[in-house]
């Protein structure tokens, strides 16, 4: 599996952006701190959902591709679509 399988979402989107690290955090009110972006790059999105509704709402990426895990509902009885 290549390094390119393997980006986060987050990365993906900033890096085909053209933005920094400081100039992605700066997207948002209040603007986060490039450790911070850093942190969401390698280990993944909190799961906070006010940080991942936010994130979402500044990037346009699904909940459910920032953190699969927290979202997915299949296999979960009585859960809508199944």
């Amino acid at each position: 599996m290549s390094d390119d399988e393997n980006i986060s979402p987050i990365k993906e989107y900033r890096q085909k952006a053209g933005l920094s690290l400081e100039a992605f955090g700066e997207r948002f009110n209040p603007p986060y701190h490039k450790t911070s972006i850093l942190r969401w790059e390698r280990l993944g999105v909190p799961t906070d959902l006010n940080t991942i509704l936010e994130i979402e709402k500044v990037t346009g990426i699904p909940r459910t591709k920032l953190v699969p895990a927290f979202f997915d509902l299949a296999g979960v009885p009585g859960a809508v679509g199944q």
